[in-house]
This record gives C-alpha cells, structure tokens and sequence, in this order.
C-alpha cells in the first residue's frame, strides 16, 4: 500500500470515528431528555389526576430504545427507580382503569427487560496447550493473536474510544479543546485509550492544516509513559 493509500485509509476510518462518536453523543442527549420527561411526569402526578395519557405516549415514544438495548446501566437504573415511583404512586387498588392497567403492564414488562439485558453469560473456549520447545522456554513463548481476536479487540477499542470523544465535547466547543483534555487525560491518568484518541484527533486537525506541533510535542511526552519513546509519533 502507498502512502498516498493509507492516508486515504486513515482518513477515512477517522471520518467513520468522529461520525459514530457524533452520533453516540446524540443518543446520549436523546436518553438524557427522555428520562428527564419520564421523572417530570412522575413529579406531576402529585398535583395531577389525569396522568395516564402522557405515560402512555412516554411508553410508546420510547419502546424502540428499549429493543434497541441503547441506555447505559446507569440511564437503566434511573428509568427503574422513576418507573417504581409511578407505580406507587397509581392507584393502590388491584382493580384500576383500563388505562392504569396497561400501564401497570408496561412498568413491569420495562423492568423485566432491563433486568434481563443485564445477564451476561461469559464462556471461556478450550484452550490449546503450547507444544514444549527444548531450545525455548515455554514461559517466553508467545503464540500470535488470531486476526479474528485482534479485530474484536479494536473494534471494543474503538467503541470505547468514540464514548470517550462524546464525554469530552460535551461542553467544548472547538476539537482542539476536546485534544486537549485528551492529552490531559492521558498525561495524568495514563490512559491508553485517550492517548490513541489524542492520536486521532492529531492527525485529522494535520490533514484540515491545523498548527499542531506543540500538540505532538505533549503526544510524544505522554507517549514514553506507555513505554514508547515517542520518535515515531
């Protein structure tokens, strides 16, 4: 491959980087609204009697997010506590309105959805013992990674990579900003995955003509932290 080829390559994959981290952030908010919906019908129905027609429509805005599994343990614990509150806070009579019913219904079938989408069952395949080497020490021996394995681990890398770019550009409104606080974070924190972040964004403000150098200095420095000595950066 040319080096013309992989930087078409590179700069493709960062444009696919920064789409899927844009469009993570905007399900993020998306979550974040409608939860906050569902807790201000929860508070209204002290002071209101007619609530069953705005948590229908809740539950019916919002059942794709659940079968698309999309809300995060913690989004998942907040929709369970606010879900509890309004069931309570229903008529205590096991012979409600059709309508609490149905809603009854939906809390319990919510809460058993998110409760089973939390088991996980982790299975560890047969391992495949290494032969032994009289000329080297089996300890020393290390068996290449399957390229099935390794692109499994970069795509779990590159996932985690994309949520940390939308934590970062909440409230920032330049990337030079979010490369910042991810050389900061990498610096600090040794964190692997913000110095490949940082990376990225490095290379995709060079390709726009970006003055960058003082950010490749801080790249290099964070870098020999990991190990590296920073003279391929």
């Amino acid at each position: 491959m040319s080096q013309v080829e992989a930087l078409k390559s590179l700069e493709s994959l960062l444009e696919n980087f920064l789409e899927r981290a844009v469009k993570l952030k905007q399900n993020q908010l998306q979550n974040l609204g409608g939860i906050n919906r569902l807790d201000d019908i929860a508070r209204q129905m002290d002071i209101r009697d007619d609530f069953t027609e705005e948590i229908g429509n809740w539950f019916a805005e919002h059942n794709p997010w659940l079968k698309e599994n999309r809300f995060k343990p913690a989004e998942e614990n907040r929709i369970q506590v606010i879900l509890e509150q309004i069931g309570k806070k229903m008529s205590g009579s096991d012979l409600g309105s059709p309508a609490e019913n149905k809603i009854r219904t939906e809390i319990d079938r919510w809460d058993r959805t998110i409760k089973e989408s939390r088991k996980l069952v982790l299975k560890r395949g047969p391992e495949t013992p290494r032969p032994y080497s009289p000329t080297k020490p089996a300890e020393t021996t290390k068996p290449a990674e399957p390229v099935a394995a390794s692109i499994a681990r970069f795509d779990h890398t590159f996932q985690h990579l994309g949520a940390m770019f939308a934590d970062l550009a909440v409230s920032r409104a330049h990337l030079l900003s979010v490369l910042d606080d991810s050389l900061k974070k990498a610096e600090t924190q040794k964190n692997k995955e913000a110095l490949i972040l940082s990376a990225l964004i490095i290379y995709y403000l060079k390709l726009d003509r970006y003055k960058i150098s003082p950010y490749i200095r801080r790249l290099k420095e964070a870098e020999k932290s990991f190990g590296g000595s920073g003279k391929d950066a």
